[in-house]
């Protein structure tokens, strides 16, 4: 405890008038639990521990959060490494590991402790996410927790890729850069992507990101992505994972948000996941795919995905004259 206390005086770092927060003897305990922080990293904790009161029970799990945060760096993926984010993470993989029995009140417990410290909007909305997956569940009856791990749930009911079909009529239309088939998508052509706004009484706009373009009406679904793409699928029935598309058999675009990356169980995501199969190289293929929202998320906790973007919707070709029953919902 005089070490650590020593480290944060030669500190510059560290404000000296916070050191008395340490003083009482109740809460010099908390230097017991700081000094095993890297050197580097105790001020910045030491005065998250001092702006928030924290007491040595709290000061401990603290610390533990940090650890946690290292040894799970890449299940961390997407979380932040200051204090708040450490703690966040460790919330988040505290609510994975809740049995059943326990409630969805100490769900909600988690939720809110993690969202108290996130710096991140990211981090708060991967933890209202994990609600949204318990209360789904819940209502499904379907066993969430088995043996503290997070069990396969079916949301099914609960998760439906917008289709619509293409009318002539439809005359204002959305840019959208266009990457080519699903199966030839690169992660260059992904990171190229910006977001382009149409401006002046034309929509005029200016291609940026890619050399194939498609013009979409703006449908109310498209209009809820912030940086759209779109990629061919030649036969939407070799879509895996997209619910009710994967039983059609016809080409379809699938338009992705890349700015929303964050998987929720009522979406689906166009992810990269790595695969059991080996290569020659030793590495496992890698498949591109179309999957449901909790599956997304359970893949991104184990570490064995890289979510692209949402599938904000399918487009289908003309009907020729035909109508099935499916409607577009425009707004002009």
């Amino acid at each position: 405890t005089r070490e650590t206390r020593g480290s944060l005086v030669t500190d510059p770092r560290f404000p000296k008038e916070k050191l008395d927060y340490f003083n009482p003897e109740w809460n010099a305990e908390n230097l017991s639990h700081i000094q095993y922080l890297p050197a580097e990293k105790r001020a910045i904790f030491c005065e998250f521990v001092v702006d928030n009161e924290f007491n040595p029970e709290q000061t401990r799990e603290l610390v533990r959060s940090v650890e946690m945060r290292a040894a799970n760096d890449a299940q961390a993926k997407g979380f932040g490494k200051n204090p708040g984010e450490c703690l966040a993470f460790k919330m988040w993989r505290d609510i994975q590991e809740v049995q059943r029995y326990e409630g969805i009140g100490r769900i909600h417990e988690l939720v809110a402790k993690g969202k108290k410290f996130a710096t991140e909007v990211s981090t708060k909305e991967r933890l209202d996410a994990l609600v949204e997956m318990w209360e789904i569940d819940l209502a499904e009856g379907s066993d969430l927790m088995e043996g503290g791990l997070m069990g396969k749930a079916n949301a099914a009911g609960n998760a439906k890729i917008q289709a619509v079909r293409l009318d002539a009529e439809e005359l204002l239309f959305r840019p959208i850069p266009m990457l080519g088939p699903l199966e030839k998508l690169s992660p260059a052509a992904v990171i190229a992507v910006e977001e382009v706004r149409p401006k002046g009484l034309f929509n005029v706009f200016k291609p940026v990101g890619a050399q194939q373009w498609v013009a979409l009406p703006s449908w109310a679904a498209l209009s809820e992505a912030k940086v759209p793409f779109a990629v061919l699928v030649g036969n939407t029935g070799s879509l895996r994972g997209a619910g009710d598309l994967s039983e059609r058999e016809e080409p379809a675009l699938l338009i992705v948000d890349k700015a929303n990356q964050t998987p929720s169980p009522k979406n689906f995501y166009l992810a990269v996941r790595q695969s059991s199969i080996q290569l020659s190289g030793g590495k496992g293929a890698e498949i591109v795919d179309v999957f449901p929202g909790k599956e997304t998320m359970e893949m991104e906790r184990d570490g064995k995905c890289t979510v692209i973007g949402r599938v904000v919707l399918a487009v289908r070709a003309p009907g020729m004259g035909r109508d099935d029953g499916m409607t577009t919902e425009f707004v002009g």
